[in-house]
């Protein structure tokens, strides 16, 4: 999916790049899933975990994205419920799709493989 390019290369590099406990876990669950895009399956993954989407919200008067995320509570990531705007003013959506990556890289490269099971 053309959508989804961006995201799916930031997060291919980082997985194959890190070698932690969590990052194992979260590449065999991605085997398992079947799913061939990045984006869609942390949507899917991360759900369990408070994370309800992951998306590039196009912006209807210009031709850009804001790159948000919606959380509940708890959430993994311990971040406040609603959405988070990575950006205010909108990006390209390959920009907004490295965004998302780059906040989600930044998230997990802090957590171990025991803020699952919490």
């Amino acid at each position: 999916m053309k959508s989804d390019r961006a995201f799916d290369r930031e997060m291919k590099t980082f997985l194959s790049s890190h070698k932690s406990e969590l990052i194992q876990h979260i590449n065999s669950e991605y085997k398992k899933s079947g799913i061939k895009s990045y984006l869609c399956f942390f949507e899917e993954f991360l759900f369990n975990y408070g994370v309800i989407s992951i998306l590039a919200l196009p912006l209807i008067d210009h031709n850009s994205y804001l790159p948000i995320i919606n959380f509940r509570l708890p959430n993994i990531f311990n971040v406040p419920e609603g959405d988070l705007k990575l950006n205010e003013s909108g990006l390209n959506l390959a920009a907004s799709e490295r965004a998302l990556a780059n906040f989600l890289i930044s998230e997990l490269s802090k957590m171990s493989l025991l803020n699952l099971s919490n």
